[in-house]
């Protein structure tokens, strides 16, 4: 008899989920994406999910030596450890790490800015596979696949001396724009207390919530662009005050040797690659350089990446 059907299951479908997905986008990209950000897509899986595959050998090792099993299986290991839970309450546990990840939080604002304001232009269909392979895989892996449809469908409009063959998106002043401010306030709810039981609620519902604009449509209106820009720059100062140069570079820099370690650094190395597709797009757009300059975490790549939509 199989132990623990319920936690294998889940663990099991977390998988053939990711492969749904990735047949999904594949089958309605309008275009391949362009080369450079399908090569930063790679970069991105093989490095974060390194780090993620560390983190399950070593949640194990750990899990074996803190309890006691006649036989030490892997449902024993995945109902006991709430794997994915202990995953998010490891890289928000101290300063350091919360910074780092609420970097991503903001990041999937700016994506899903992008993603609304971009879609009906560039003709990318099931934004929603998009942004739910970019949650279970890596925020990096949705912007950078995002990034890549956009550029090849501009490259082939120009190839024909035409624009891009979409709509233009329309403007969605009150729905959009107000679920777009209070998704900028999102990272925030990631303050609280990761051991209390308002945690995982809060944290659920920036997953869920952050597919509505992608649902409605359309372009945010520009003063909600600008306020978002602000308001991000603000927060992600304000927070990087609060925590302190060196405990965000100790967290950087820190040799991984326990689960925690390797989670961050997945963590951290979707940051990387997000500013890396971040800072391909802005090189292409010749209008867009000045904004290579914010493409470094410690500036925080909110501001970057969300007037790219202004320019």
């Amino acid at each position: 008899m199989i132990e623990h059907p319920k936690s294998l299951g889940i663990f099991a479908s977390y998988f053939v989920l990711i492969g749904a997905l990735v047949l999904v986008i594949a089958r309605t990209a309008p275009v391949r994406p362009a080369a450079p950000y399908l090569v930063l897509t790679a970069v991105s899986v093989l490095t974060t999910w390194y780090y993620m595959l560390m983190y399950f050998a070593t949640s194990f090792a750990e899990w074996q030596l803190a309890t006691a099993h006649s036989e030490y299986t892997m449902g024993n290991w995945l109902s006991e450890t709430k794997l994915f839970e202990q995953a998010w309450t490891y890289v928000s546990a101290t300063p350091g790490r919360y910074w780092w990840s609420q970097q991503i939080c903001f990041w999937s604002v700016i994506v899903t800015s992008f993603m609304a304001h971009k879609a009906e232009l560039y003709r990318i269909r099931h934004l929603w596979a998009y942004m739910l392979l970019g949650q279970v895989v890596a925020m990096s892996v949705n912007s950078n696949l995002v990034f890549g449809v956009a550029a090849a469908v501009e490259q082939r409009a120009a190839r024909r001396g035409k624009r891009p063959a979409g709509r233009s998106p329309r403007v969605r002043t009150s729905t959009l724009s107000s679920v777009l401010l209070v998704l900028s306030f999102a990272p925030l709810s990631m303050l609280a207390d990761v051991t209390s039981r308002w945690f995982m609620p809060a944290l659920l519902s920036l997953h869920s919530v952050i597919f509505v604009p992608l649902a409605v449509g359309g372009a945010p209106h520009p003063w909600a662009n600008v306020a978002i820009a602000l308001l991000s720059s603000a927060l992600q100062l304000w927070q990087g005050v609060l925590t302190g140069r060196d405990a965000i570079v100790a967290t950087l820099l820190e040799a991984p040797t326990t689960a925690a370690q390797y989670a961050i650094k997945s963590v951290i190395a979707d940051v990387f690659c997000s500013v890396a597709g971040l800072a391909v797009w802005v090189a292409q757009h010749p209008d867009q350089r000045p904004l290579l300059l914010l493409a470094v975490p410690v500036l925080g790549t909110a501001t970057g990446g969300f007037l790219i939509n202004q320019l």
